[in-house]
């Protein structure tokens, strides 16, 4: 008699139960115990890959699922998976081979064309995810992440219906908060603040920890003058996510405009000590200070002959001047495949926005990124500050950077950008 393969091993079809049951907390504790052998099957790297993903660990994810899909490439579940972990990693380009190889496996999965979708929006191929989209639709009518993705792909293009297509979605979920905080940025967009607010004040109804409906809440309040309200939500919203900068941020703003500099100082401090050299504290910080007629403090702050300079970049190796440099850039730019109009989250209006140049093929934007880097190296090393001053703060271990490019038409420019949106795959 012939033993089962490990990775049939009876022992993994309870963890598979828990996992479709949504009990991660039984279906960890199977894994965790998981002989080592069975273990490292195929089907367990994949069971573990979808406990990661339920946990929001990503990148934990991602390292099981790379192991399943190798172990096992004709998993179509898998590469759906180790797709949706890669987009979690902010990289949209790889996600999308993976979830093409799960299409290409079994072209009958909603949730596939679902988050192929969600990865062509984020590519700022649009015609592509409503493709995606509309395929998802089509398996599974009413499937309401796609009908929220096809609702940010709207917000993308600044289209119209926009908000319409976040009501379908929350048609088809009524209980879902999220498609709710998406709706009442769609609405804040098209100028219904009434409607937006009644959108999040649903969504904090089903969902009051939720921060990020909070910080926006806290957006479409100020906008309304609703000043103390605003700062109230912006209070929350800090409270439930301490890391939230943001919201932080747009509460010493709030205490500004309320006449409370002192509020906004104390308010800059907490940001600070948290996230030390935070350039929207120490900015929020500076309008502080000069509204508390304190000059001094707020000059120490904004000393713009040591906290400013400016450098000649030298032209990239293969380019005889920066005339031809430039040149190269500005085709690179007009080129590029995530040029897009006016897209939502960004201060571009009259205008065209790419996503980050440094994705896949930067061309000749690798050869200023290294310039980019040299000239930061030599700023930071030349710095002389007083002792104490908050300028740089913690600094990373390793650089990134993230390069983008606006194209502006006649009466292009940047204006303050309000309600935030976010995605992931989920």
């Amino acid at each position: 008699m012939t033993a089962p393969a490990p990775g049939d091993a009876p022992v993994l079809d309870p963890i598979e139960a828990a996992l479709d049951a949504g009990d991660v907390d039984r279906a960890g504790a199977l894994l965790d115990a998981l002989d080592p052998a069975v273990g490292a099957t195929a089907r367990a790297r994949y069971l573990e890959g979808r406990r990661r993903l339920a946990r929001r660990q990503p990148r934990r994810a991602a390292t099981a699922l790379a192991d399943a899909v190798r172990l096992d490439p004709d998993n179509s579940g898998a590469w759906r998976d180790y797709g949706r972990a890669l987009n979690n990693l902010q990289r949209p380009a790889e996600a999308e081979r993976a979830l093409r190889r799960a299409a290409t496996l079994d072209d009958g999965h909603a949730d596939t064309w679902h988050h192929l979708g969600h990865v062509c929006m984020r590519l700022g191929r649009l015609d592509e995810a409503r493709a995606a989209l509309e395929r998802c639709l089509a398996l599974s009518p009413g499937h309401a992440r796609a009908l929220t993705t096809l609702g940010l792909v709207a917000m993308d293009e600044d289209a119209p219906d926009a908000a319409a297509r976040f009501e379908a979605a929350h048609a088809a979920a009524p209980e879902d908060a999220g498609i709710l905080v998406f709706l009442g940025a769609a609405r804040h967009k098209a100028g219904d603040r009434a409607g937006a607010l009644a959108a999040y004040e649903r969504a904090l109804e089903l969902d009051p920890s939720r921060a990020d409906a909070w910080g926006n809440y806290g957006i479409t309040l100020q906008d309304a003058d609703r000043l103390e309200e605003a700062v109230e939500a912006y209070r929350r919203a800090t409270a439930l996510e301490p890391g939230d900068f943001a919201s932080s941020n747009r509460l010493a703003d709030a205490l500004i405009a309320r006449g409370d500099p002192d509020g906004a100082l104390a308010e800059t401090d907490g940001c600070l000590a948290r996230d030390p050299g935070n350039p929207g504290a120490l900015a929020a910080r500076v309008v502080a200070l000069t509204r508390r007629g304190d000059r001094d403090a707020a000059g120490v702050l904004e000393d713009v002959d040591r906290l400013v300079a400016s450098v000649d970049l030298a032209p990239p190796e293969g380019f005889g001047d920066l005339a031809a440099f430039n040149a190269a850039l500005a085709a690179h730019v007009l080129a590029h495949p995530t040029l897009t109009w006016e897209p939502v989250g960004h201060a571009t209006r009259r205008g065209s926005h790419t996503r980050d140049l440094l994705d896949d093929t930067p061309g000749p934007v690798a050869g200023l990124a290294s310039a980019i880097r040299t000239a930061v190296g030599g700023y930071l090393q030349g710095l002389d500050l007083p002792p104490g001053h908050p300028f740089p703060g913690r600094l990373p271990r390793e650089l990134r950077l993230t390069l983008w490019a606006v194209v502006m038409a006649s009466e292009g420019h940047q204006q303050i950008g309000r309600a935030s949106v976010g995605t992931e795959c989920s």
